[in-house]
């Protein structure tokens, strides 16, 4: 399925969802959709952040640990974890936002996916 198609078909599968939630005396006053790529850049700083802080953990614990084989395996799978959970969150929360939109309406806002 190519991309503009791809969108024609959020776009109207988020317009069902909206015109769903409504009641019957309520009005759309305001329709936004997140962007998606912005969120990602944003995403960006927290998990270079967390990498950062248990690469020095990790380096401060092989310079105090005498047996430091088993600190290193530690430290090694530590950063691997937070690697994938940055990376999972750099994927996963860019796409979520690609099938959100929020609306404001004249009694409540909300948000649909």
């Amino acid at each position: 399925m190519s991309d503009e198609l791809q969108i024609e078909y959020v776009d109207r599968a988020l317009a069902a969802s909206v015109r769903s939630e409504l009641d019957a005396d309520e009005n759309v006053l305001a329709k936004v959709k997140p962007e998606a790529d912005a969120i990602a850049l944003t995403l960006l700083p927290f998990p270079i952040l967390w990498l950062t802080g248990m690469f020095l953990y990790s380096v401060g614990t092989m310079q105090t640990t005498v047996d430091t084989s088993e600190a290193l395996n530690g430290s090694i799978l530590l950063l691997v974890l937070v690697a994938i959970l940055g990376i999972t969150e750099m994927i996963a929360v860019p796409q979520q936002a690609k099938r959100s939109i929020f609306v404001a309406t004249d009694k409540r806002v909300f948000r649909s996916n």
